[in-house]
């Protein structure tokens, strides 16, 4: 990975995810079974466990953020909303995000309020694993009354 910057842009140059996102897998394969899941799941929580260990949440997880290389090792890309939280206990007060993945309480974040930033990525997490198993985000009525 590298960074700079020209007289007339700025620039990063990093690993090529040559097998793109697991959103265009999905798209084009249908759900995932249940064995192929678990090992991207456990790939995108030793990442964002490395995140959260040093105080950024990522703040918007999802099947297009989450890219894979030419071994379909995952590679959590789109950091533009990730943020250091470390000076607040983890908590955040801005809307981050993308609704369908957005935890309930980031939904309805009234001015002066806060929530707990590394538990949204859970939230987000669960919806990813969620829709890698079906194909479709939750409803409602998938999430009872959380």
């Amino acid at each position: 990975e590298a960074n700079g910057k020209t007289e007339d842009c700025v620039y990063q140059v990093i690993e090529l995810a040559s097998n793109g996102s697991l959103a265009h897998i999905i798209r084009n394969t249908g759900p995932l079974e249940e064995e192929l899941a678990r090992f991207f799941i456990f790939q995108i929580l030793h990442a964002v466990q490395l995140m959260h260990s040093e105080n950024y949440a990522h703040l918007d997880l999802k099947l297009e953020n989450i890219f894979l290389d030419d071994y379909f090792n995952i590679k959590v890309g789109d950091l533009g909303n990730s943020t250091n939280v470390g000076n607040n206990n983890g908590f955040f007060d801005q809307k981050r995000g993308t609704p369908l993945y957005m935890a309930p309480e980031i939904k309805s974040l009234e001015p002066g309020e806060e929530y707990d930033a590394f538990s949204s990525d859970m939230y987000s997490l669960g919806v990813t694993l969620f829709v890698m198993l079906t194909g479709e985000f939750p409803t409602p009525s998938d999430l009872g009354h959380c």
